[in-house]
């Protein structure tokens, strides 16, 4: 959309936070527990969104609640020690930072590729 290839479409909002912080501000973990908080974040957050898709030529048309953040693995998880060397999927700078936190490795995964690998013998050729 940015570059003119398409006229609308749909994204991840999040994953531009590295071209600005007001993009991903609903990445920041627990920033918005549930629901409820989450419309309550929204809300506040919209007018500084339009603002800036509008600099940049885009119109916010509407926003989708998606549920909290979950970390999905093959093996329990029962210690911060265990996702030593773990790769986990990352998205934007927030939950890059998680993952390094914990010691795990960040790996970009695009969302359509995403399906094919959460399967757990492809999880370890990413």
């Amino acid at each position: 959309m940015s570059t003119g290839q398409v006229p609308i479409g749909e994204i991840l909002l999040g994953q531009f936070g590295n071209e600005d912080p007001i993009f991903a501000a609903d990445n920041v973990p627990f920033v918005a527990p549930g629901y409820d908080a989450g419309w309550k974040f929204y809300q506040a957050q919209k007018p500084y969104l339009e603002k800036k898709l509008e600099g940049r030529g885009a119109k916010l048309l509407y926003a989708v609640a998606w549920p909290g953040q979950g970390v999905y693995t093959k093996d329990p998880v029962k210690t911060v020690a265990d996702f030593k060397g773990l790769k986990m999927r990352t998205y934007s700078r927030s939950p890059r930072a998680s993952a390094e936190l914990l010691g795990a490795s960040p790996t970009v995964v695009q969302v359509p590729r995403s399906r094919r690998c959460s399967r757990p013998a492809r999880c370890r050729r990413w």
